[in-house]
């Protein structure tokens, strides 16, 4: 015995569906219900609205590049930091874009619910802010000068470049095949005539 339908393809009639929750009709191409505004299974919302509806990617990495770019040159240049605190940085500047949309978010929709509550957005700002200043405190407020060379140490490499860079145009200019000629004066025996 066959059920009813089973035999017969989908020729997309109905394609009206009941909402789980209110068993309301909704259309297909409804992502919430219109009787009890709940959102269906496979519904697309979060693509137009929330987080997935925002595209400040490059806006957003920009901003944290550029704070990459100026705390590092505030403690005198890459080569005068560590590792560990070339990570810092790091770690500040997505700090401080976590910071921004959270700001964002709070002056977006208020700081409180409908209801009168503190929406859960404040807590998690002020626990990135402390994050942040611990971050920062490691790394310190204060600018650090670049180490530069004293003008008698840029004199000795100048130098020292220019002797490199003789050699090696010397040696360029030998052939390889052929070894250095030998002098062809007689060498000084220290007899003295």
């Amino acid at each position: 015995m066959t059920e009813a339908g089973m035999d017969t393809p989908d020729t997309g009639a109905s394609d009206a569906q009941s909402c789980p929750h209110c068993q309301a009709s909704i259309g297909p191409d409804r992502d919430a219900c219109s009787a009890c505004g709940r959102f269906q299974p496979q519904n697309q919302a979060a693509v137009k609205a929330g987080i997935y509806s925002v595209q400040k990617g490059a806006a957003v990495r920009e901003c944290a590049d550029s704070l990459t770019r100026g705390i590092v040159s505030d403690l005198g240049g890459e080569t005068e930091l560590s590792t560990l605190q070339l990570s810092y940085v790091h770690k500040l500047a997505d700090l401080e874009v976590v910071i921004r949309l959270l700001s964002a978010d709070i002056v977006r929709r208020g700081l409180l619910t409908p209801a009168g509550a503190v929406r859960n957005t404040h807590p998690q700002l002020l626990a990135t802010l402390t994050l942040f200043d611990r971050y920062a405190s490691r790394l310190g407020l204060g600018r650090r000068a670049k180490s530069v060379m004293t003008l008698d140490q840029y004199i000795v490499q100048k130098a020292a470049e220019k002797a490199r860079q003789a050699e090696a145009s010397a040696s360029a200019t030998l052939p390889a095949s052929e070894p250095p000629a030998a002098s062809t004066e007689p060498a000084d025996d220290g007899g003295g005539a």
